[in-house]
């Protein structure tokens, strides 16, 4: 259920700006540049068991030995050189390799029987548990109720900021091995069981939406890989592959347990003395299913990250972390936006963190493995214009970030801010984060992108629709001219979206509750509602161009050609692909629904309670739509912003406002 209430959101005074590098060869340089300049929590690796990245770091050496002598004096060279810091402990979950050797059932296993695989950048490690081990899960948060302990009785425990809870690939929480399509294991094999169950509750309602009358609770079995490729277009075939949605959505919920097992355990051996987060609820990056996804990803749509809700409603934590989405980050037209629903999370109470991973031109060339968009910049000014950009999205959108130096981890070791005009301008960012840190969460858009994630589940393996509709289209939102949110569909209310204008939706397969609360909540208020590919076309008893047609007024779900429908008085419905739309497209379809454009597209506009970011892509003056009743000044200054400034390309111009009495206030 959504919230009721927003709950109160933290002050983002609590959550300070980080460095962080990699363990390997110890290089201190980042960390000591960063304290320089003002940082004052250091963002490190540690594990309570084991780190499949780092296996010199492992802390459980066998049944009843544990050892953190390495983790101790990697923390004691630290704070040699950066006295008055703190620390987070970025947590990786991993078992030791005698505890897989020992358990070989609790293992996890692929379509093919084997129980090893080959992980990115982890060498030596073929085997995990599975996530569905009742046994791991008891024996992990035991190993961590221990270091906690410990880290009391050592005296550590007031160096320590927090913990970062991690697993997977690059420490993010998703499914390691999803290139291989886990888990066949007997664990699983009764956490499915389990899971349908509570799903179903009655045999004959798991019947009719499997199209089955032999199955039952005690015989389901896990879908053969053949029935979890299968599909038709981009949507699964329903009642035919019902068994491999609810077996996909089981994985999510199941590699969200032990995270919510592992923050529970925290909680009770340390209440709320250190700050608790996670990497968790890559929906708005699902994307795709690839072998590229499943070993270098966070594992595409069958990653595992899709039980968001249930991970912010579960209250155990206090931020929610991810890298800047890796569609497009480059500076002038891409954007720095989180992996997950961001809009969702403060809602909350869940602070946001950004891992700031962006090149600087030190390394341009460094060696990478990644056909992703990293971000990378070749001059200077270039450069410090994207760390600007950087720090604006914390200002506008009330999130934290950290700054991650990467090289010697990936490729040579160079260092990344190792230059005096780098170094002073991220101090000049330390410096207004700390004066200008605001305690109120951001203020709500006029344009909501809305994300069921359960849908995400009906796509077909093979599906392309995600990533052409929301990953690849992300930066595309940014440069529309206006400000937009991201959502958890379940996150849908009247009170959430009280200032909403326009509303793309994707949720191909919503649930009957949601499709209800969906209409009845967005279907109002002279809103327009843009239904994207196939909206509510899945049903559980197959598709059903009836149920397209109540939800979203159109005929034809499998012409996407966008269009609008005349469903009164009371709001517009589009239907159609966003997929391919420019910036430019999207104004006018903004403008159109009544959304204030703060300047012609392509403009990239961030906003929050105090300030408006804004970046063009030309050199010139462009006319400036200022709210009317508002007063726009610079950052560090009281002079007014001209609406006929001079904008350099790229850079990004942040500014304070004030705004009238009649907008809408922030959310809190």
């Amino acid at each position: 259920m959504p919230p009721s209430a927003s709950p109160v959101a933290p002050s983002i005074r609590d959550f300070p700006l980080m460095a962080c590098r990699p363990i390997q060869r110890r290089q201190l340089s980042p960390y000591r540049e960063l304290y320089a300049q003002g940082v004052r929590v250091l963002h490190v690796d540690a594990t309570f068991a084991e780190d499949y990245f780092h296996p010199e770091l492992r802390a459980w050496k066998a049944p009843d030995t544990y050892e953190y002598s390495v983790q101790e004096a990697h923390w004691h060279t630290l704070l040699a050189a950066c006295p008055e810091a703190r620390l987070c402990l970025r947590l990786y979950a991993g078992s030791p390799p005698w505890w897989d050797e020992q358990h070989p059932a609790e293992l996890q296993r692929y379509a093919d029987g084997s129980v090893e695989a080959n992980f990115q950048r982890i060498n030596g490690r073929h085997t995990l548990p599975s996530l569905a081990s009742a046994a791991w899960r008891a024996d992990a948060c035991a190993a961590l109720a221990r270091f906690l302990r410990w880290l009391e009785s050592s005296g550590w425990a007031p160096r320590i900021w927090g913990f970062l809870l991690s697993y997977g690939i690059t420490w993010e929480w998703g499914i390691l091995g999803t290139d291989r399509h886990p888990d066949y294991s007997a664990p699983m094999q009764t956490r499915f069981r389990e899971w349908l169950r509570t799903r179903y509750r009655d045999v004959d309602h798991l019947h009719g939406c499997w199209g089955d009358p032999a199955v039952d609770f005690a015989t389901a079995a896990i879908p053969a890989l053949e029935q979890r490729l299968a599909c038709e277009g981009d949507l699964r075939r329903f009642p035919r592959d019902r068994a491999a949605s609810d077996f996909q959505q089981c994985l999510s919920d199941t590699n969200c347990d032990l995270l919510l097992a592992l923050g529970r355990t925290v909680r009770e051996v340390s209440g709320s003395r250190y700050k608790l987060g996670a990497w968790y609820g890559y929906t708005l990056t699902a994307r795709e299913q690839t072998a590229f996804t499943g070993l270098y990803g966070a594992g595409g749509l069958a990653g595992g990250h899709h039980a968001l809700g249930r991970f912010l409603r579960s209250g155990l934590f206090d931020f929610n972390v991810s890298p800047y989405a890796y569609a497009n980050r480059d500076l002038g037209h891409g954007a720095l936006i989180q992996h997950f629903p961001r809009a969702s999370t403060q809602r909350h109470g869940v602070h946001v963190y950004d891992e700031n991973d962006l090149r600087t031109f030190l390394v341009a060339g460094l060696a990478d493995d990644r056909a992703i968009s990293i971000g990378q910049t070749r001059t200077l000014d270039d450069t410090l214009d994207h760390q600007r950009w950087a720090i604006a999205q914390s200002l506008c959108h009330a999130s934290s970030s950290w700054w991650t130096e990467l090289s010697d981890w990936i490729g040579p070791y160079k260092p990344y801010y190792d230059h005096p005009a780098i170094l002073a301008e991220l101090r000049q960012h330390i410096a207004s984060f700390q004066l200008h840190a605001p305690n109120y969460a951001p203020m709500s858009a006029e344009i909501a992108l809305i994300i069921d994630e359960h849908s995400i589940a009906a796509l077909g393996l093979s599906s392309k629709l995600f990533l052409r509709e929301i990953y690849e289209q992300l930066a595309a939102w940014a440069w529309c001219g206006a400000p937009f949110d991201v959502w958890l569909a379940e996150d849908v209310t009247p009170d959430t979206m009280r200032t909403v204008k326009l509303a793309y939706v994707f949720a191909p397969a919503p649930a009957e509750n949601l499709r209800v609360r969906l209409a009845q909540t967005l279907c109002r208020d002279a809103r327009t509602v843009w239904w994207g590919p196939l909206s509510g076309l899945l049903t559980d008893h197959g598709t059903a161009p009836a149920a397209f047609t109540e939800l979203t007024g159109h005929q034809d779900p499998h012409d996407t050609t966008l269009r609008a429908a005349e469903v009164g008085p009371a709001w517009r419905s589009l239907y159609g692909a966003a997929a391919g739309l420019t910036p430019e497209d999207l104004a006018r379809i903004a403008r159109d629904a009544g959304v204030h454009l703060y300047g012609p597209a392509p403009l990239h506009v961030m906003r929050g309670g105090q300030f408006t970011a804004l970046q063009t892509r030309a050199n010139g003056s462009l006319p400036m739509r200022i709210p009317p009743g508002e007063t726009w000044t610079w950052l560090e200054s009281d002079n007014p912003f001209s609406s006929d400034h001079v904008f350099t390309a790229g850079r990004t111009e942040l500014l304070r406002h004030r705004p009238s009495p009649n907008l809408t206030p922030p959310r809190t």
